[in-house]
């Protein structure tokens, strides 16, 4: 759920170029036509995997299945995992397309859907991950951890591809904060308008912050690394995502992608755009983090 690592070797496939493709139509949400086809390494549209990649699919003590939809490049330990993946993307790529008024993007994601644990902390130790972490985002190429026996609805694809589509629009120059923020905020959004589809309803609970592990104002909305203690870093994900969801109570959702565009065009910093675009006051500006503090240090429950 960082910005950036690299690193990698090796290589997967699919059988050899006889390997008959198959297309899959799946589930309640068929109607939007989620369709995914089978391919062998070979015979996919682009096989340039990084080095980090490779690594972790070396890493696999199995052949992997490797696939593409309307808009991704699919590797997978598991054809089942690769199914549910591949529905979760499609969704999540049209309805954060959408939110944050994106263009059609120009190349295809790749994403590695991880389902052993020899695998998955592979790609940790390339990614620099923390032990707990189930995604991260690296470039172009996305890596989920789906083991067997994890069957709950989870946010990792939405909150993903909201880094990965925030960086590919807009670049680095989006403050850190917002963009964790619009990841928590808005993969959530995602992922509960995508379990909606299949007539599921489902929430997220959130315990209160520990006033000793809350930040200072320019501990969140001044940094641009994460905090190395997880008891900051869990912090600061709580209070960026608070601050993003107050702002859009402030401003309205349709104002995201004009907020977005301004930064990135390097129109002064934050604050000044949202005073002077948006008529926010200074003191509604501390206002909106007193809220968001005050949301950290009480248990939520997400609808």
């Amino acid at each position: 759920m960082k910005r950036h690592a690299r690193r990698a070797k090796g290589i997967g496939g699919l059988g050899g170029p006889g390997v008959a493709a198959m297309v899959y139509l799946l589930g309640a949400w068929a109607a939007t036509a989620q369709i995914f086809e089978v391919k062998t390494w070979r015979d996919l549209s682009d096989n340039r995997t990084s080095r980090m990649g490779r690594a972790v699919m070396s890493a696999a003590r199995s052949p992997w299945v490797h696939a593409e939809s309307a808009h991704f490049i699919y590797h997978s330990e598991s054809l089942q995992e690769l199914a549910r993946v591949s529905q979760e993307s499609e969704f999540a790529h049209d309805y954060i397309a959408d939110y944050l008024g994106l263009r059609e993007q120009d190349r295809k994601a790749r994403i590695f859907i991880c389902v052993s644990e020899r695998v998955w902390f592979r790609a940790m130790e390339i990614g620099g991950r923390r032990e707990d972490g189930v995604s991260l985002h690296v470039g172009n190429e996305i890596y989920v951890y789906r083991p067997d026996e994890q069957r709950e609805p989870g946010m990792d694809v939405a909150h993903e591809l909201v880094h990965f589509r925030i960086q590919r629009e807009f670049g680095d120059r989006v403050p850190l904060w917002l963009e964790e923020g619009l990841a928590v905020y808005l993969g959530w959004k995602t992922a509960r308008a995508y379990q909606e589809t299949l007539g599921r309803s489902v929430y997220r609970e959130m315990p209160a912050l520990d006033e000793a592990d809350m930040l200072e104002w320019n501990e969140v909305f001044q940094r641009r690394q994460y905090p190395r203690d997880p008891d900051a870093n869990r912090a600061f994900y709580r209070l960026a995502s608070h601050a993003v969801e107050r702002m859009i109570d402030v401003l309205g959702r349709e104002a995201v992608p004009r907020l977005l565009t301004l930064v990135r065009d390097g129109q002064a910093e934050l604050e000044a755009v949202l005073r002077e675009e948006f008529g926010v006051s200074k003191e509604e500006i501390h206002a909106l983090w007193r809220d968001a503090r005050a949301d950290a240090l009480r248990k939520q429950r997400a609808e």
